[in-house]
């Protein structure tokens, strides 16, 4: 009994550690290249395999070694019944034949007589074992505690599995591996990327009490590479990751035309080395939440955003930010074509950027449509702006198949910069200007006009109050004339 129970403790030992590592060689096998498809349900069979495999083959050769395969029976041999100090007196018989059947009879006797008491033995052997085993009479057993319920509620009624008829064979179970399950969708997968979110933005709260606009964008970027972990492992194309991204970036207050062009632009933010860590370490968390680790998923992200936070602690300075906006360009290129479209949106460069050159303005990046600028001051940029809406006046009249329109937007105020790159409510808000205002026209916050009193930038004709998407407070704006 000794060696039985060491021998079942060893393989339950050598089990458990087998289904604590094959999590992290599926991840490692994964991560290789190979291609794997593990469901929920497969992977908790998987380790239930892995589990009775590996006890088996420890406990199986073990017990093989070390317990005894075989019960020693005495054998009984046929007593010897001697006179005379054991030696037989030899009798001479006088009929040969007669003491041959006697001594036939003799031997037939005795082997039965050995035969009853062998299996005598065997029956004692048996019953003694059974009175080892019988319980006493004090023994109780445990039992469940079995309560009657009320009186007037009926018993649930015992429906049978439904047996396939002949005509209708059986659905076949489905296979892990080859065969992708249809149930697998976005929508399926929405519940995990929402578990997913809420513990990653409960960590990021933690370390980030008062997250801001940087902050959040790291976090965009976190978890855009979850959920490109999770649809690689899903098998999912490109229209699922990217409702899933909307799905995630939406609860973060970013939806609709943002979540978009976050998503499209996702690629070129892989090519920066700071938020391609921000991306692996959302691919690492998600590696770790489907492996079943919830709790430990996230704790990657404290590092990186702790090195995210530290890079971006630089002095903030006031600066306007210019929008500039094509109207009708999606138009342009379905009536006159790529090429007609494409040489207004160069005439639309050329005219920006030398006013930028002119004014000391900074270009920030190209929009597709547009293009985002900043100025170390207010005035400067008004100053450009006019200048930009004189010159694409006269390049209409000029050229009026060609024809250019624009839509500018200001708002000065402290971004966050970061990568040649500008961040904040600041750029938000002047984003937001510039999609309210109209054709040839050119809108400003009150910052920007307050910051170039007295400097006859230019004039102002008040607007009024707007409430602009994603602020809750009416924005009040200034039309620069020009």
């Amino acid at each position: 009994m000794a060696r039985l129970l060491a021998i079942t403790a060893l393989a339950l030992a050598a089990a458990l550690v087998s289904i604590k590592i094959t999590p992290e060689a599926i991840m490692l096998l994964w991560r290789m290249g190979f291609n794997l498809t593990i469901t929920p349900e497969s992977y908790g069979q998987l380790l239930f395999l892995v589990f009775v495999a590996t006890f088996l083959l420890v406990a199986v050769p073990l017990s093989l070694r070390f317990l005894p395969r075989q019960t020693a029976i005495p054998k009984f041999r046929k007593p010897a019944f001697a006179w005379n100090g054991g030696k037989q007196p030899q009798q001479v018989s006088e009929d040969p034949v007669r003491d041959r059947a006697v001594k036939k009879s003799l031997n037939k006797l005795a082997a039965q007589a050995l035969a009853e008491e062998e299996r005598k033995e065997v029956v004692a052997a048996e019953e003694q074992e059974q009175e080892e085993e019988r319980p006493s009479d004090d023994f109780e057993p445990d039992l469940p505690e079995i309560r009657p319920g009320p009186e007037d509620e009926p018993l649930p009624a015992i429906t049978p599995d439904p047996v396939p008829s002949p005509e209708t064979p059986a659905k076949p179970d489905r296979q892990d591996g080859n065969r992708k399950d249809e149930a697998v969708t976005a929508e399926s997968l929405q519940p995990s990327v929402m578990r997913f979110l809420d513990g990653a933005v409960a960590q990021a709260k933690v370390l980030v009490p008062n997250m801001d606009a940087f902050t959040k964008f790291a976090l965009h970027l976190y978890l855009a590479g979850a959920v490109e972990t999770l649809c690689d492992f899903r098998k999912l194309g490109d229209a699922a990751k990217s409702k899933l991204v909307g799905v995630a970036l939406e609860t973060l207050g970013t939806r609709g035309e943002l979540a978009r062009k976050f998503y499209d632009k996702l690629e070129e933010y892989l090519l920066e080395p700071r938020y391609l860590g921000m991306v692996q370490a959302g691919r690492d968390a998600m590696g770790d939440f489907m492996l079943g680790d919830e709790s430990g998923a996230h704790r990657s992200l404290r590092d990186a955003i702790l090195d995210w936070t530290r890079k971006s602690d630089k002095k903030a300075q006031i600066v306007t930010i210019m929008f500039t906006d094509m109207v009708g360009s999606t138009d342009l290129t379905q009536a006159r074509g790529d090429a007609a479209a494409q040489e207004v949106v160069r005439r639309h460069n050329s005219i920006v950027r030398g006013a930028l050159a002119q004014f000391s303005g900074k270009e920030i990046k190209h929009t597709g449509d547009g293009i985002m600028a900043s100025f170390n001051t207010a005035a400067a940029a008004v100053e450009a702006s006019v200048s930009i809406q004189r010159q694409v006046s006269h390049h209409n009249s000029r050229l009026p198949n060609q024809a250019l329109h624009l839509r500018i937007g200001l708002n000065a105020g402290e971004p966050i910069e970061e990568e040649d790159d500008l961040f904040g409510a600041t750029v938000q808000l002047a984003a937001r200007v510039c999609a309210a205002t109209n054709s040839d026209q050119t809108l400003c916050t009150a910052v920007v006009k307050d910051l170039t009193v007295g400097k006859g930038a230019a004039t102002f004709r008040p607007i009024g109050e707007k409430y602009l998407k994603g602020f809750k407070d009416s924005v009040t704006l200034f039309e620069v004339t020009w």
